[in-house]
């Protein structure tokens, strides 16, 4: 897949997001992509100083440089950018976690709560009033459905990239 591809995969799965009010994921993917990717870094540290002949200094310029040995490799952590191709994954992920994910959370909730034809579902906003929403069996099993389809073709994007 070519840079110019995956940044247009990028915007479309943003488009998508945008276009089912998910702006939500978006905001928090560019949160995750500005804040850089942590990772693990070693380096090779200095031993005890040590001078030529156990002078301690040295004591004109003719003499050889003083030398370190060795000492323990120490790790730190480290941020970077993430690369075109690592910032398309973290779209994937996000949009399988809020779309795919929770779908299959809701038929599983749906299969061990649930009594009658249908389940109500109480949505929680942050900064709006509770909204109450009614799922019937069949509007679910589409759904989850509907999410399987989406994760199959987001795990065969991925494996592309």
């Amino acid at each position: 897949m070519t840079e110019d591809e995956v940044a247009e995969w990028r915007r479309h799965l943003a488009d998508v997001l945008k276009h089912h009010n998910l702006g939500w994921v978006i905001e928090q993917v560019e949160q995750h992509l500005r804040l850089g990717k942590t990772t693990e870094e070693e380096i090779q540290t200095f031993g005890e100083r040590y001078s030529p002949a156990g002078s301690g200094e040295r004591r004109s310029l003719s003499l050889p440089p003083v030398t370190y040995p060795r000492g323990r490799k120490a790790r730190f952590l480290s941020t970077r950018e993430y690369e075109a191709r690592e910032a398309l994954k973290v779209w994937i992920d996000a949009m399988e976690a809020a779309i795919a994910d929770t779908a299959e959370m809701e038929a599983e909730l749906r299969s061990q709560f649930s009594q009658g034809p249908q389940m109500e579902t109480t949505l929680v906003r942050e900064g709006s009033e509770p909204t109450v929403r009614t799922i019937s069996h069949a509007e679910g099993a589409t759904r989850a459905d509907s999410a399987g389809k989406l994760r199959r073709l987001l795990q065969e994007l991925k494996g592309e990239v």
